[in-house]
């Protein structure tokens, strides 16, 4: 995730708002599916396997991890998901607020997921 936040923010710098976003939300949902994994330990595999199918994709991963109680920042769709959605679909491209705005969250996300790793007592797993 941290690598992928790095590439983001050597993309922006060099101009490159499209990458920037695409690799900041690549960031961004990893981080979510590790936050998703750590709050299904403990779970049974056929049910955890289940909850990950319908939680594909940014904007159902944050709504599944409220649902299971953990609060990814309310803009994930608005500043992520449609962003980049749009850049990677309709090969837009970003402004360079909307880029920064991506990385940003992108970076709150990979932060969130590694302070909850840490309160669940679960580094090294």
């Amino acid at each position: 995730e941290r690598l992928l936040l790095r590439d983001a923010l050597l993309a922006f710098g060099e101009g490159g708002l499209r990458r920037s976003v695409l690799d900041a939300a690549t960031a961004a949902e990893l981080a979510l599916t590790r936050m998703l994994d750590d709050r299904l330990r403990g779970v049974p595999p056929e049910v955890a396997d289940e909850v990950r199918r319908h939680a594909q994709g940014l904007e159902r991963l944050g709504q599944t991890l409220r649902r299971l109680g953990v609060e990814p920042p309310s803009q994930l769709r608005e500043v992520l998901g449609q962003v980049r959605n749009k850049a990677i679909h309709a090969g837009g491209e970003p402004t360079r607020q909307q880029a920064r705005d991506a990385i940003l969250l992108a970076g709150t996300l990979v932060n969130q997921a590694q302070s909850l790793r840490g309160i669940l007592n679960l580094q090294g797993a």
